[in-house]
Protein backbone atom coordinates (compact mmCIF):
# COMPACT_ATOMS: atom_id res chain seq x y z
CA UNK A 1 0.00 0.00 0.00
CA UNK A 2 2.66 2.55 0.87
CA UNK A 3 4.48 1.59 -2.71
CA UNK A 4 0.67 2.37 -4.14
CA UNK A 5 0.27 5.62 -2.40
CA UNK A 6 3.69 7.07 -3.18
CA UNK A 7 4.13 6.18 -6.65
CA UNK A 8 0.69 7.77 -7.17
CA UNK A 9 2.69 10.77 -5.63
CA UNK A 10 5.25 10.75 -8.53
CA UNK A 11 2.82 9.64 -11.08
CA UNK A 12 1.28 12.94 -10.75
CA UNK A 13 4.69 14.57 -12.29
CA UNK A 14 5.19 11.64 -14.76
CA UNK A 15 1.41 12.24 -15.88
CA UNK A 16 2.62 15.62 -16.48
CA UNK A 17 4.67 14.94 -19.53
CA UNK A 18 1.59 14.12 -21.29
CA UNK A 19 -0.61 16.69 -23.62
CA UNK A 20 0.05 19.97 -25.10
CA UNK A 21 -0.34 23.23 -24.09
CA UNK A 22 2.62 26.76 -24.84
CA UNK A 23 5.54 26.53 -22.96
CA UNK A 24 7.64 29.94 -21.77
CA UNK A 25 11.18 30.19 -21.05
CA UNK A 26 10.50 32.36 -18.04
CA UNK A 27 10.42 29.18 -16.00
CA UNK A 28 13.77 29.55 -14.49
CA UNK A 29 12.45 32.20 -12.65
CA UNK A 30 9.16 30.36 -11.39
CA UNK A 31 8.47 29.31 -7.49
CA UNK A 32 8.58 25.82 -7.21
CA UNK A 33 4.36 26.19 -6.53
CA UNK A 34 4.11 27.74 -9.81
CA UNK A 35 6.24 25.39 -11.50
CA UNK A 36 4.59 22.28 -10.17
CA UNK A 37 1.22 24.15 -11.42
CA UNK A 38 2.66 24.54 -14.83
CA UNK A 39 3.56 20.85 -15.03
CA UNK A 40 0.22 19.66 -13.63
CA UNK A 41 -0.95 21.63 -16.84
CA UNK A 42 1.04 19.39 -19.06
CA UNK A 43 2.34 22.22 -20.85
CA UNK A 44 5.23 21.19 -23.73
CA UNK A 45 3.39 18.21 -25.92
CA UNK A 46 5.23 14.70 -25.74
CA UNK A 47 5.22 12.10 -28.56
CA UNK A 48 7.93 9.98 -28.05
CA UNK A 49 10.88 9.23 -25.47
CA UNK A 50 12.62 6.77 -23.13
CA UNK A 51 11.48 5.84 -19.81
CA UNK A 52 13.80 4.47 -16.53
CA UNK A 53 11.94 4.18 -13.47
CA UNK A 54 13.34 2.37 -10.30
CA UNK A 55 12.05 1.45 -7.42
CA UNK A 56 13.46 -0.07 -4.03
CA UNK A 57 12.01 -1.21 -1.23
CA UNK A 58 13.84 -2.40 1.61
CA UNK A 59 12.23 -3.96 4.61
CA UNK A 60 14.20 -4.56 7.68
CA UNK A 61 13.73 -7.37 9.69
CA UNK A 62 12.21 -9.87 7.30
CA UNK A 63 14.47 -12.94 7.43
CA UNK A 64 13.04 -14.59 4.20
CA UNK A 65 14.97 -11.05 2.48
CA UNK A 66 18.39 -12.02 3.91
CA UNK A 67 18.34 -8.10 4.47
CA UNK A 68 18.02 -7.45 0.35
CA UNK A 69 16.08 -4.86 -0.76
CA UNK A 70 13.05 -5.67 -2.85
CA UNK A 71 13.55 -3.91 -6.13
CA UNK A 72 11.70 -3.34 -9.45
CA UNK A 73 13.18 -1.50 -13.12
CA UNK A 74 11.17 -0.66 -16.07
CA UNK A 75 12.74 1.05 -19.08
CA UNK A 76 12.07 1.47 -22.75
CA UNK A 77 10.64 3.93 -25.40
CA UNK A 78 7.65 4.83 -26.08
CA UNK A 79 5.90 6.68 -28.75
CA UNK A 80 2.52 8.31 -29.80
CA UNK A 81 1.58 8.44 -33.71
CA UNK A 82 -0.51 11.48 -35.16
CA UNK A 83 -3.67 9.96 -34.18
CA UNK A 84 -2.34 9.51 -30.58
CA UNK A 85 -2.07 5.89 -30.65
CA UNK A 86 0.56 4.70 -28.28
CA UNK A 87 2.70 2.17 -28.18
CA UNK A 88 5.70 1.40 -26.22
CA UNK A 89 8.41 -1.62 -25.44
CA UNK A 90 9.53 -2.12 -21.92
CA UNK A 91 11.79 -4.62 -20.20
CA UNK A 92 10.51 -4.90 -16.74
CA UNK A 93 13.20 -6.87 -14.11
CA UNK A 94 11.71 -7.71 -10.24
CA UNK A 95 14.84 -8.84 -7.73
CA UNK A 96 13.71 -9.83 -4.84
CA UNK A 97 15.68 -12.47 -2.22
CA UNK A 98 19.08 -12.71 -4.80
CA UNK A 99 16.42 -14.00 -7.79
CA UNK A 100 15.94 -11.62 -10.85
CA UNK A 101 13.07 -12.27 -13.16
CA UNK A 102 12.67 -10.20 -16.17
CA UNK A 103 9.18 -9.98 -18.12
CA UNK A 104 8.72 -7.41 -21.46
CA UNK A 105 5.79 -5.55 -22.14
CA UNK A 106 5.20 -4.24 -25.40
CA UNK A 107 1.86 -2.13 -26.42
CA UNK A 108 1.97 -2.41 -30.33
CA UNK A 109 -1.35 -0.93 -32.68
CA UNK A 110 -3.55 -1.50 -29.80
CA UNK A 111 -2.36 -5.07 -28.90
CA UNK A 112 -0.67 -5.68 -25.73
CA UNK A 113 2.31 -8.44 -25.36
CA UNK A 114 3.20 -9.89 -22.33
CA UNK A 115 7.17 -11.59 -22.55
CA UNK A 116 8.02 -13.96 -20.03
CA UNK A 117 11.00 -16.57 -20.27
CA UNK A 118 12.21 -14.91 -23.67
CA UNK A 119 8.94 -15.80 -25.59
CA UNK A 120 6.14 -13.11 -26.16
CA UNK A 121 2.20 -13.83 -25.48
CA UNK A 122 -0.60 -12.13 -26.73
CA UNK A 123 -2.93 -10.89 -24.59
CA UNK A 124 -6.59 -11.02 -25.13
CA UNK A 125 -7.92 -7.71 -27.10
CA UNK A 126 -10.02 -6.22 -24.08
CA UNK A 127 -6.55 -6.05 -22.05
CA UNK A 128 -6.23 -2.38 -23.04
CA UNK A 129 -8.09 0.71 -21.93
CA UNK A 130 -6.73 3.81 -22.61
CA UNK A 131 -8.66 6.92 -22.38
CA UNK A 132 -7.27 10.36 -23.98
CA UNK A 133 -8.41 12.22 -20.73
CA UNK A 134 -5.54 11.49 -19.16
CA UNK A 135 -3.56 12.54 -21.34
CA UNK A 136 -5.02 14.83 -23.73
CA UNK A 137 -5.12 18.94 -23.90
CA UNK A 138 -6.19 18.64 -19.60
CA UNK A 139 -3.37 16.76 -18.97
CA UNK A 140 -2.64 15.75 -14.85
CA UNK A 141 -4.45 18.86 -13.61
CA UNK A 142 -7.80 18.25 -15.10
CA UNK A 143 -7.05 14.09 -14.31
CA UNK A 144 -6.51 14.67 -10.75
CA UNK A 145 -9.32 17.64 -10.61
CA UNK A 146 -11.85 15.05 -12.19
CA UNK A 147 -10.71 12.99 -9.27
CA UNK A 148 -11.18 15.43 -6.45
CA UNK A 149 -7.81 15.46 -5.61
CA UNK A 150 -4.96 18.61 -5.90
CA UNK A 151 -1.70 16.75 -5.71
CA UNK A 152 -0.31 20.68 -4.79
CA UNK A 153 -1.89 20.13 -0.97
CA UNK A 154 0.39 17.39 -0.37
CA UNK A 155 3.57 19.00 -0.41
CA UNK A 156 5.27 20.78 2.58
CA UNK A 157 7.46 23.80 2.01
CA UNK A 158 8.51 23.56 -1.30
CA UNK A 159 11.40 25.79 -2.35
CA UNK A 160 14.19 25.62 -5.34
CA UNK A 161 17.01 23.60 -5.00
CA UNK A 162 18.74 25.06 -8.14
CA UNK A 163 19.40 23.81 -11.13
CA UNK A 164 20.55 20.46 -12.76
CA UNK A 165 21.24 18.24 -15.85
CA UNK A 166 18.65 15.36 -16.69
CA UNK A 167 19.36 13.21 -19.70
CA UNK A 168 21.51 16.58 -21.35
CA UNK A 169 18.39 18.77 -20.88
CA UNK A 170 18.92 21.72 -18.41
CA UNK A 171 16.43 21.81 -15.32
CA UNK A 172 14.94 23.49 -12.55
CA UNK A 173 14.83 21.89 -9.45
CA UNK A 174 12.73 22.11 -6.24
CA UNK A 175 12.15 19.78 -3.25
CA UNK A 176 9.83 19.50 -0.76
CA UNK A 177 8.50 17.28 2.02
CA UNK A 178 5.19 15.33 1.78
CA UNK A 179 2.11 15.28 4.13
CA UNK A 180 1.90 11.41 4.24
CA UNK A 181 -1.54 12.25 6.22
CA UNK A 182 -3.07 14.16 3.47
CA UNK A 183 -1.81 12.11 0.55
CA UNK A 184 -3.25 8.66 2.20
CA UNK A 185 -6.43 10.77 3.17
CA UNK A 186 -7.33 11.72 -0.47
CA UNK A 187 -5.45 8.43 -1.74
CA UNK A 188 -8.17 6.59 0.58
CA UNK A 189 -10.92 8.71 -0.34
CA UNK A 190 -10.68 7.96 -4.00
CA UNK A 191 -10.45 4.33 -3.39
CA UNK A 192 -12.95 3.94 -1.05
CA UNK A 193 -15.63 5.36 -3.44
CA UNK A 194 -14.38 3.68 -6.44
CA UNK A 195 -14.72 0.16 -3.97
CA UNK A 196 -18.48 1.56 -3.07
CA UNK A 197 -19.28 2.68 -6.15
CA UNK A 198 -18.36 -0.75 -7.61
CA UNK A 199 -19.52 -3.08 -4.93
CA UNK A 200 -22.34 -1.03 -3.13
CA UNK A 201 -20.83 -1.97 0.36
CA UNK A 202 -19.15 -0.29 2.53
CA UNK A 203 -17.23 -3.17 4.11
CA UNK A 204 -14.33 -3.20 1.60
CA UNK A 205 -13.62 0.44 1.48
CA UNK A 206 -13.46 0.48 5.27
CA UNK A 207 -11.22 -1.95 5.68
CA UNK A 208 -8.69 -0.39 3.14
CA UNK A 209 -9.26 3.05 4.52
CA UNK A 210 -8.26 1.83 7.73
CA UNK A 211 -5.33 -0.22 6.14
CA UNK A 212 -4.22 3.02 4.53
CA UNK A 213 -4.61 5.06 7.90
CA UNK A 214 -1.71 2.65 9.47
CA UNK A 215 0.53 3.07 6.58
CA UNK A 216 0.15 6.74 6.90
CA UNK A 217 1.03 6.49 10.70
CA UNK A 218 3.93 4.40 10.13
CA UNK A 219 5.87 6.94 7.74
CA UNK A 220 8.32 8.81 9.06
CA UNK A 221 9.60 11.10 6.20
CA UNK A 222 8.83 11.75 2.77
CA UNK A 223 10.60 13.43 0.26
CA UNK A 224 10.36 14.76 -3.17
CA UNK A 225 12.03 15.96 -6.00
CA UNK A 226 10.70 17.28 -9.22
CA UNK A 227 13.41 18.33 -12.31
CA UNK A 228 11.14 20.40 -14.90
CA UNK A 229 13.01 21.59 -17.91
CA UNK A 230 13.76 25.23 -18.19
CA UNK A 231 12.59 25.95 -21.41
CA UNK A 232 9.23 23.87 -21.75
CA UNK A 233 8.46 22.84 -17.94
CA UNK A 234 7.81 19.26 -18.67
CA UNK A 235 8.75 16.95 -15.91
CA UNK A 236 12.14 15.16 -16.54
CA UNK A 237 12.96 13.44 -13.59
CA UNK A 238 11.07 12.92 -10.02
CA UNK A 239 12.49 11.01 -7.16
CA UNK A 240 10.54 10.14 -4.23
CA UNK A 241 12.02 8.76 -0.66
CA UNK A 242 9.98 7.25 1.85
CA UNK A 243 11.01 6.28 5.11
CA UNK A 244 8.61 4.06 7.62
CA UNK A 245 8.64 2.60 10.86
CA UNK A 246 6.83 -0.43 12.19
CA UNK A 247 5.81 -0.12 15.71
CA UNK A 248 7.08 -2.77 17.84
CA UNK A 249 3.91 -4.35 18.93
CA UNK A 250 2.71 -4.72 14.92
CA UNK A 251 5.99 -6.49 13.79
CA UNK A 252 5.27 -9.60 15.08
CA UNK A 253 1.98 -9.29 12.38
CA UNK A 254 4.01 -8.64 9.81
CA UNK A 255 6.59 -10.80 9.28
CA UNK A 256 8.81 -8.88 12.02
CA UNK A 257 8.91 -5.89 9.81
CA UNK A 258 10.73 -3.02 11.85
CA UNK A 259 10.67 -0.10 9.08
CA UNK A 260 12.24 0.33 5.99
CA UNK A 261 12.22 2.68 2.61
CA UNK A 262 10.82 3.06 -0.42
CA UNK A 263 13.05 4.63 -2.95
CA UNK A 264 11.68 5.52 -6.54
CA UNK A 265 12.72 7.55 -8.98
CA UNK A 266 12.06 7.90 -12.77
CA UNK A 267 13.29 9.59 -15.39
CA UNK A 268 12.24 11.03 -19.39
CA UNK A 269 14.68 11.35 -21.44
CA UNK A 270 14.81 11.66 -25.32
CA UNK A 271 11.66 13.72 -25.91
CA UNK A 272 10.21 13.86 -28.88
CA UNK A 273 13.32 11.83 -30.63
CA UNK A 274 12.20 9.18 -33.02
CA UNK A 275 11.85 5.98 -31.05
CA UNK A 276 11.74 2.32 -32.61
CA UNK A 277 8.96 0.09 -31.01
CA UNK A 278 7.27 -2.83 -33.35
CA UNK A 279 5.61 -6.38 -32.09
CA UNK A 280 7.56 -9.36 -31.50
CA UNK A 281 8.22 -12.40 -33.98
CA UNK A 282 6.59 -15.03 -33.44
CA UNK A 283 4.06 -14.20 -30.47
CA UNK A 284 2.55 -16.91 -28.67
CA UNK A 285 -1.35 -16.92 -27.59
CA UNK A 286 -1.89 -16.03 -23.97
CA UNK A 287 -3.44 -19.67 -22.85
CA UNK A 288 0.66 -20.78 -23.48
CA UNK A 289 1.73 -18.80 -20.54
CA UNK A 290 1.42 -20.56 -17.97
CA UNK A 291 3.47 -23.10 -18.81
CA UNK A 292 6.37 -20.37 -19.28
CA UNK A 293 4.79 -18.65 -15.70
CA UNK A 294 5.63 -22.18 -13.78
CA UNK A 295 9.13 -22.67 -15.43
CA UNK A 296 10.18 -19.41 -14.08
CA UNK A 297 8.94 -20.42 -10.86
CA UNK A 298 5.98 -18.71 -10.62
CA UNK A 299 3.38 -21.11 -11.01
CA UNK A 300 1.13 -20.66 -8.46
CA UNK A 301 0.59 -16.99 -9.95
CA UNK A 302 0.13 -18.47 -13.02
CA UNK A 303 -2.51 -20.62 -12.19
CA UNK A 304 -4.50 -17.77 -11.10
CA UNK A 305 -4.22 -15.94 -13.80
CA UNK A 306 -4.90 -18.33 -15.78
CA UNK A 307 -8.25 -19.42 -14.72
CA UNK A 308 -8.91 -15.70 -14.61
CA UNK A 309 -11.95 -15.02 -16.95
CA UNK A 310 -10.81 -13.05 -19.92
CA UNK A 311 -13.04 -9.97 -19.12
CA UNK A 312 -10.89 -9.47 -16.01
CA UNK A 313 -8.30 -8.15 -17.77
CA UNK A 314 -9.63 -5.39 -19.99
Amino acid sequence: MAAIGLAALAALAIAACGGSGHPSASAHASTPGVLLSKSLRATGAIQSGHLDLALVLTLNGVAALGGAPLSLDVAGPFQRDSAGHFATDLTITLTAAAKTRTFGLDIVDGTVYLGAGGTFYELPANALHMSAGATGASGAAGLFASLGINPRSWLTDPHDAGTATVGGVDTDHFTAGVDAQKLFSDLSTLITQRLSGATGASGPASKVSSELQLVAAAITSAQLDVYTGIADQVVRRVHVLVAFKVPSIASSFVGGLTGGSLDFDATLTQLNAPQTVTAPANAQPFSAIRGALRRLGLGLGAGRLARLPMSTLG
